[in-house]
């Protein structure tokens, strides 16, 4: 059989326009870098991003370690507590608990350091209920006392005052960082109160209960929690808990102090 002819001229100019319409394209991948301008450009964009976004990014993300482990501090505390209750009888009958809140003083007025008998008396009867990861002797700079600093398995710790065993403050994060600082409550420390055996009208709001936001002298108003009273958020900051308590263990928009750890 005879096959067709093959005509090379028409095979020749098909190839030929083929090569023309490929030569006149634009070239796509003609630009093989970044000029220097357009990098530092780039780099001053990014960096006005996260000059912006970064501190309202650590901002909320300080609220939140604030809101969830001051909510789980007191649950855990106050479930060592009850489960104590159950070992040691009612805590009214903690003699040696309530002992290391002697308030005894030096010459000088000050308070005598009990730190020892406090850890002794937290060894005792809360130590067993509750996984302390570790314990560390630290002095505070804003008291210039020395504080035994209960760490936990999540980074946060709290500590008795070092003269009783009534006032606690809870460290949400970076406890010794806070203790360097001047001013810690409702910043970077918040303070609780277990102290149940007062009776007397400026201890009711503690009397016959566990672990609660520090209350004491509280007229039970909102606005004082706030401000107008020495123990104020925005003033020493102790009712500053209180404050974050009542609103659903959320920091309300006007909360009058800047957390930072």
């Amino acid at each position: 059989m005879r096959g067709k002819g093959v005509n090379l001229n028409q095979h020749y100019e098909f190839w030929q326009n083929k090569c023309k319409w490929f030569n006149a394209m634009p070239p796509v991948f003609s630009k093989t870098g970044f000029t220097l301008a357009e990098v530092l450009i780039t780099l001053g964009i990014i960096g006005v991003v996260a000059a912006i976004t970064i501190p309202s990014l650590m901002t909320a993300y300080n609220k939140h370690i604030t809101e969830t482990r001051l909510k789980k501090f007191y649950s855990l505390f106050n479930q060592a507590i009850k489960l104590s209750v159950v070992v040691n009888d009612e805590y009214e009958g903690w003699s040696d608990y309530w002992a290391a809140s002697g308030n005894s003083y030096n010459e000088d007025g000050s308070a005598i350091d009990q730190v020892e008998n406090v850890d002794a008396a937290f060894d005792k009867y809360l130590a067993p209920h509750m996984k302390v990861m570790l314990k560390k002797h630290i002095r505070n700079e804003a008291t210039n006392a020395t504080k035994t600093l209960y760490i936990l398995a999540d980074g946060s710790a709290f500590a008795y005052r070092g003269i009783d065993t009534r006032d606690i403050s809870f460290f949400p994060k970076n406890p010794e960082k806070c203790l360097k600082q001047k001013k810690q409550a409702g910043r970077c420390s918040f303070t609780f109160i277990f102290h149940p055996i007062e009776k007397s009208k400026l201890w009711q709001p503690h009397y016959g209960k566990g672990l609660e936001p520090y209350m004491y002298a509280w007229d039970g108003k909102k606005e004082t929690l706030y401000n107008g009273t020495e123990y104020s958020c925005a003033q020493v900051g102790h009712y500053c808990t209180e404050l974050i308590r009542q609103n659903g263990w959320k920091i309300p928009g006007d909360y009058p102090l800047k957390i930072q750890y």
